[in-house]
């Protein structure tokens, strides 16, 4: 159905203007999902080196929302941003575990 409209700027010289109030969520396919995720990305990979295979898959997922974006594809960029969100979380999740074992065992030594 759609939003009643709204009206504004209603004055005796202009008449009144009707908009629509948009409700649209941040995983709705007609917003901009941003690519703040590529520095995350870059620094998680870095960061937890012993998982940089995990790193890889964020940044190229990462890399995924900005083609999207150029080629107009909303819900490609939209699962794109999921997609690198969670494989940046799986980074961090696996890497820094690993390297907190890794630095625990050179310390051993």
């Amino acid at each position: 159905m759609g939003t009643p409209p709204v009206l504004t700027g209603s004055t005796p010289f202009n008449p009144p203007i009707q908009q629509h109030q948009s409700f649209a969520s941040p995983d709705s396919p007609n917003t901009h999902p941003g690519n703040h995720l590529m520095p995350l990305s870059i620094v998680s990979t870095i960061c937890c080196c012993s998982a940089f295979y995990f790193g890889i898959a964020a940044i190229y997922y990462s890399n995924r929302i900005e083609i999207c974006m150029r080629i107009g594809d909303m819900h490609g960029a939209h699962d794109a941003a999921r997609q690198a969100r969670l494989w940046c979380w799986i980074t961090l999740g696996v890497g820094l575990p690993l390297n907190l074992v890794l630095l625990a065992m050179f310390a051993l030594d």
